[in-house]
């Protein structure tokens, strides 16, 4: 079957456009509810009070009804003795004496304020002694009440439709006696997956199967933003399955597919689309980048949408076509997503011709926010989940340049700014530290780019703290000579480095392995330590100059997990990593040599008290005891312990 190519590619604008103005976005009607269950909704009728709150004058204080001019000379060296009289007027009491001149009632706070008194002394102000008080500090007319309307007058309008009911609300509209309020329906929405390769979550994996990660993310987000969400299922890649399921979608007020967009040999999901609905298909491809296939379909003004299969293209295209249909069905102002100003890290090489959303983190460094590029796919499961927003890309802008100003379109109302932020190498001693520190309730966000990026970002501010393992190539000693004035460096633990390979090779040194020429390495990426421990080993064995004909040498992995991880799969024969991530996947490991894994942190930052609680973890026998379970791991005399700065 010929697969289909996206010759007709709409922008984001354009496509908005024809999809919204063939589809239904307001809400499908009302219904009354009870004040407990209204929190989230939206009301769809105003709500006026039917009568003052408060209902009558109440005392605001603990304290005595008096005259206010009958305290005007009061003050501390000359108090004024008021006659007791002997109704004590308590909350929820009608009084029954009215108040006499040069005479005082003792009140309640909330008790209502007996006729001929205009103020309330507060108790503190006054001595009761043998039937009388004295009044030590004087009050004005009205001092300490509140009147009947005050707070809220009959006939005012207390909330006005189109507003979202939270948890505060509640207490106003019980106050004016309403116990049901009337708010837009919820809409219904229907989510299938489609997919012969998808299994559900929990199900064991065989072959090359993988979960279906799409359809709770996507019935997630529906309920956050307000809509009641049903997954009907996963339909293989037949067409019946796709049509039976999409006919009872159908009856549900919007429609969500997962998968089958990109118009290839298996991907029969937007033919089926297409055949079914009226008008059917409105947009199939969009010049965005991630999830260009995104198909845009209607049914008789009901919208039916389906988003790609790779897990960031399918979230980024539901927050840019379907998250204010939602909020339009729910009776909520469309998406006005928070935006914040920040400077790009690092330049960005965006991608020519597309209009691209690009998913960042945020780290602030003192009064400036920093967005970092997130380096997944779209098909990484995670890269959605890590970033804090978005940085948007119009399709005629080819790069950003490092510092230019952006704007970060904020997935959460907030930002939410980490106690500790680690941009560095990724190893697993440094998450058991900071796993540790999160028992401690402390927040921190993990950034990896390697050991050299991570120190750029100490120098620049925007670290709190960097995992390093850079060794210098001419003295052989690790990291120190990578620091500068105003960063420190902190002793942490050393790895084991080595040849990882699969069971069944005979091979003993790293000269066997680049001299078989049949054999594939993985590398690491630029800039790690592990990178340039191996540069620096071949050129002691005189690679310098023909390095680039080690096979595999310009195939670059960000991790050693994923390194292992390639070469237990059997996409790589070889390669340079730690000795733990090797017996993770059960691979063969020849030590080359131990490296100091340590850590850098600017001086500007070394006092903060996150700070110094991540170097009390190092320090920690709980710590310690979790770096000699490691595989290759081995604990330093000195860890904790400042070895520059």
């Amino acid at each position: 079957m010929k697969q289909k190519e996206f010759h007709n590619l709409l922008s984001v604008d354009e496509a908005k456009k024809r999809f919204y103005s063939n589809i239904f976005k307001n809400p499908k009607g009302t219904e009354k509810i009870n004040i407990d269950d209204s929190i989230g909704r939206i009301l769809s009728t105003d709500i006026t009070a039917k009568q003052d709150v408060p209902p009558f004058a109440r005392s605001q204080r603990d304290g005595y009804a008096v005259i206010a001019s009958d305290t005007f000379q009061a003050d501390e060296e000359n108090p004024v003795k008021l006659k007791l009289m002997s109704e004590n007027i308590s909350a929820g009491n009608s009084p029954k004496t009215p108040l006499k001149k040069a005479c005082a009632l003792r009140i309640a706070t909330g008790a209502p304020i007996p006729r001929g008194a205009n103020a309330v002394v507060i108790v503190e102000y006054c001595n009761e002694s043998k039937g009388f008080i004295e009044v030590q500090s004087g009050v004005h007319p009205n001092e300490n009440i509140m009147h009947a309307g005050e707070d809220v007058m009959q006939g005012e309008v207390v909330f006005r439709q189109g507003m979202r009911m939270t948890s505060c609300d509640l207490g106003v509209l019980a106050a004016i006696g309403v116990t049901q309020v009337d708010v837009f329906s919820t809409p219904k929405v229907a989510v299938i997956s489609t997919g012969n390769e998808l299994t559900p979550p929990g199900n064991r994996l065989t072959g090359a199967k993988i979960y279906d990660v799409n359809s709770a993310m996507i019935v997630g987000a529906c309920k956050e933003y307000g809509a009641k969400a049903e997954f009907l299922g996963i339909a293989k890649d037949n067409e019946k399955e796709i049509e039976t399921l999409l006919k009872k979608a159908l009856k549900y007020d919007a429609v969500i597919i997962s998968g089958g967009t990109s118009a290839g040999a298996g991907d029969l999901c937007y033919r089926v689309v297409d055949e079914m609905l009226t008008p059917g298909i409105l947009v199939h491809g969009v010049a965005v980048k991630p999830g260009k296939p995104v198909v845009l379909a209607a049914h008789k003004k009901k919208p039916v949408v389906v988003l790609p299969g790779f897990p960031t293209s399918c979230i980024v295209m539901f927050n840019l076509f379907v998250k204010s249909v939602i909020l339009s069905m729910c009776g909520k102002k469309e998406d006005t997503s928070s935006k914040i100003k920040a400077k790009c890290a690092v330049r960005y090489s965006s991608y020519e011709g597309r209009h691209e959303f690009v998913l960042s983190n945020i780290v602030k460094s003192k009064d400036t926010y920093y967005a970092y590029p997130v380096p997944k796919t779209s098909g990484a499961v995670t890269s959605f989940s890590s970033a804090d927003g978005y940085i948007e890309v119009p399709e005629d802008i080819d790069y950003i340049e490092k510092d230019e100003d952006v704007d970060i379109v904020l997935l959460s109302d907030e930002v939410t700014v980490p106690d500790i932020v680690f941009i560095g190498s990724q190893c697993m001693g440094s998450d058991a530290a900071l796993t540790i520190l999160s028992k401690k309730s402390y927040l921190s966000r993990v950034i990896n780019v390697g050991s050299t990026g991570g120190i750029l970002a100490c120098q620049r501010g925007e670290a709190d703290i960097c995992g390093t393992h850079l060794i210098d190539a001419k003295s052989g000693v690790y990291n120190i000579g990578f620091m500068d004035k105003e960063l420190m460096l902190i002793r942490g633990y050393r790895r084991k480095q080595g040849i990882m390979f699969r069971k069944g090779c005979q091979h003993k040194t790293l000269g066997d392995f680049l001299r078989d020429n049949k054999l594939r390495l993985i590398n690491r990426n630029t800039g790690s330590g592990t990178r340039v421990l191996f540069d620096m080993l071949l050129e002691d064995l005189k690679y310098k100059s023909d390095r680039k004909n080690i096979k595999g040498y310009d195939v670059e992995s960000k991790s050693h997990n994923a390194v292992a991880c390639a070469i237990a799969s059997k996409k790589a024969d070889w390669g340079i990593g730690i000795c733990s991530a090797a017996k993770m996947y059960n691979l063969e490991f020849i030590d080359l040599r131990d490296e100091e894994y340590d850590f850098c942190i600017p001086k500007s930052r070394f006092k903060k008290e996150s700070v110094r609680e991540f170097i009390s973890v190092l320090k920690s026998d709980e710590f310690k005891k979790s770096i000699e379970a490691l595989v290759g791991f081995v604990v330093s005399d000195d860890i904790g312990e400042v070895i520059y700065g």
